[in-house]
């Protein structure tokens, strides 16, 4: 097997790893939390669908009696909301350093210092729960840090040292197929454990997977080709000749001018935003919206919230296929190739949120929304996404970085937004207005 084929699946690992680290407290929340206790004080305790018809286990309503008491914490709205985005406080800093730092460190030592530590923190969750959502809330904040320091920063900047141009496309279908394994697996097994077992085990398995991923990445990963010590001769030649830098270990000054003043980029940068914006509001709020509307399990939930990343995940592959073929049989030119999927995946991931935001009781229609959004948001995947790549193979982490702070900070809007409306909006106003804001 080549050096570049095991990066890509260290890769893939590591994005799993990352993903249940981001995921695992959204599907954890359902089963932690007494949502009849959390409702607002002129709603009654009932959800508004209370008659949704759903496979795989009986509906629970609001209630959660499986668990001890002092397992199962009266967290209002605001706390619960403010808990669930905690992760991202910092990830307009987050995104940036993790870049500059491996520029500086190598992305080796970056990515797996960060990701260990991320992980190893779940396990903190369970043990101090009981002090109440606040303090959750600030681990969750150090845990979206470090995570934000390894992806997409670090991450890209390894991957830029890595990928030719004749296999980019397949390198980006690993970020797709990456993310949509550890939501679809992470969501399906999360959401059994906080079903049948009990949620804290959730927390110590992301610890687990994140300690093994550690291990075979000190092992078998190195920052450049030139610096593996068993990679062929021929393998490094394909990849500088590709990349069009042959040098070796040359530290080149990050040439901030040229980056800030670049009309590409610029461009980028507003269409990752853009493109972005409804991601986090949608993988982080979706458990609990179809807890606290239809009242399913954490079971059924899980199933649900895995549903679009296997379709997604199934598609990927083919779609890094097909973005590479595209262009190396002359159909598009690159650029041409990444405005199709951009905007195949911004436009398109609209259309369904609209529907989503005035579908009432109906979950399959709910499922059939979040499919197509998944699956036409991931698209970006291949265009935009993939231009940071095409501009600077050696500085693509670094673009990741300043385009990711200003789409950061826009995101900060809608959540405070929702996480104040929380506090006194009924919740079916409430989810439409999240809705709402995902698709603007």
């Amino acid at each position: 097997m080549q050096k570049r084929d095991i990066l890509w699946w260290m890769i893939l690992y590591l994005l799993i790893c990352n993903t249940l680290v981001t995921l695992n407290i959204n599907i954890a929340i359902v089963s932690m939390v007494n949502y009849s206790n959390s409702v607002n004080e002129n709603e009654n305790t009932s959800v508004p669908c209370p008659n949704t018809t759903f496979y795989w286990g009986e509906n629970e309503g609001l209630n959660n009696t499986k668990l001890q008491t002092e397992d199962i914490y009266n967290w209002n709205s605001y706390e619960q909301n403010k808990l669930l985005f905690g992760y991202y406080w910092f990830s307009w800093l987050a995104i940036l350093l993790g870049a500059v730092l491996a520029q500086k460190f190598g992305s080796k030592i970056v990515l797996g210092y960060s990701q260990i530590t991320s992980s190893l923190m779940s396990s903190l969750i369970p043990v101090l729960a009981h002090n109440g959502a606040e303090i959750i809330t600030y681990i969750r904040a150090a845990q979206g840090t470090l995570s934000m320091i390894a992806i997409p920063g670090a991450m890209l900047t390894i991957i830029g040292n890595w990928s030719p141009l004749p296999e980019r496309g397949k390198f980006a279908s690993v970020l797709l197929i990456g993310s949509t394994a550890g939501f679809g697996v992470g969501s399906m097994v999360f959401g059994y454990i906080g079903e049948y077992y009990h949620w804290k085990y959730i927390f110590h398995l992301t610890s687990v997977c994140g300690l093994i991923w550690a291990i075979l990445w000190y092992f078998l990963i190195y920052d450049t080709p030139e610096e593996h010590p068993t990679i062929t001769k021929n393998e490094v030649e394909y990849i500088s000749n590709s990349l069009k830098n042959s040098e070796e270990n040359d530290k080149v000054t990050i040439p901030w001018k040229a980056i800030l003043t670049s009309y590409p980029f610029i461009l980028s940068s507003l269409a990752l935003i853009a493109c972005g914006w409804n991601f986090c509001l949608l993988s982080t709020y979706t458990p609990s919206y179809l807890k606290s509307i239809y009242g399913l399990n954490t079971n059924q939930i899980g199933i649900i919230n895995s549903i679009p990343q296997y379709i997604s995940g199934i598609g990927a592959y083919g779609l890094g296929f097909l973005s590479d073929s595209i262009v190396n049989k002359g159909l598009l030119s690159i650029t041409n190739s990444r405005k199709l999927f951009t905007f195949l995946g911004c436009i398109g991931s609209s259309i369904p949120l609209i529907v989503l935001a005035y579908t009432k009781c109906d979950v399959i229609r709910v499922t059939i929304c979040i499919i197509l959004i998944t699956f036409l948001r991931n698209l970006n995947v291949f265009g935009v996404e993939l231009v940071l790549i095409d501009i600077s193979p050696k500085f693509c982490g670094l673009l990741q970085g300043i385009s990711g702070i200003s789409g950061s900070l826009i995101y900060f809007i809608p959540a405070m937004s929702i996480n104040y409306l929380s506090i006194d909006t009924p919740v079916e106003e409430l989810w439409k207005i999240i809705f709402y804001l995902q698709q603007k």
